[in-house]
């Protein structure tokens, strides 16, 4: 789970947002596998990419599974990227396309030595630079982009702004599922 940014443009820390009595964080968290998780906390607080370079180096899989914590509904989604990647040779990265053709970059699978090899030039002086865009430091890396299905549009959502954050709100109170 990704919690590296500031939540700037929403104006308050994304992850512990309340929706329906519970966190987002605590949300994601309870819909991933036991033991599969690990934060990248806002001690890093060059953003969300800067964040994931700083932790690579502790990274041990052969995949880098992001999930935002800004998209509560995302768990599902980034868990079929994972269940995919052995029908993606030759890709380094799996990122899903959202209904407006937005590429979710901080909800995707990457291959860890290519986010590795992508990152090095980002150290100086054993300090990874801040505000590192994740769209410039994946964007050469071979990518299939998985468009997400109009029925499971849901797992997109992602709370940018106080609109966003009803809308969520709105989602959870009807009780909607999703693409589960």
């Amino acid at each position: 789970m990704l919690t590296g940014g500031a939540g700037t443009r929403l104006g308050e820390d994304k992850a512990a947002l309340v929706v329906a009595g519970r966190s987002l964080r605590s949300r994601l968290t309870a819909e991933l596998p036991a033991g599969h998780t690990h934060e990248l906390g806002v001690e890093f607080s060059g953003g969300p990419a800067s964040a994931l370079v700083a932790f690579l180096p502790q990274v041990r899989t052969a995949l880098v599974a992001l999930l935002a914590v800004d998209m509560p509904f995302a768990a599902p989604l980034v868990e079929r990227l994972v269940a995919a990647w052995d029908q993606a040779a030759g890709y380094q990265g799996l990122v899903p396309i959202d209904g407006t053709g937005r590429e979710q970059w901080l909800s995707a699978v990457y291959s860890t030595d290519a986010l590795r090899a992508a990152s090095e030039h980002l150290w100086i002086d054993g300090k990874v630079q801040s505000g590192i865009a994740m769209k410039s430091l994946v964007g050469g890396l071979t990518i299939s982009r998985v468009p997400i299905p109009e029925a499971d549009s849901v797992m997109a959502l992602d709370i940018d702004t106080p609109e966003d954050l009803a809308i969520v709100h709105e989602i959870v109170k009807e009780g909607h599922r999703h693409g589960t």
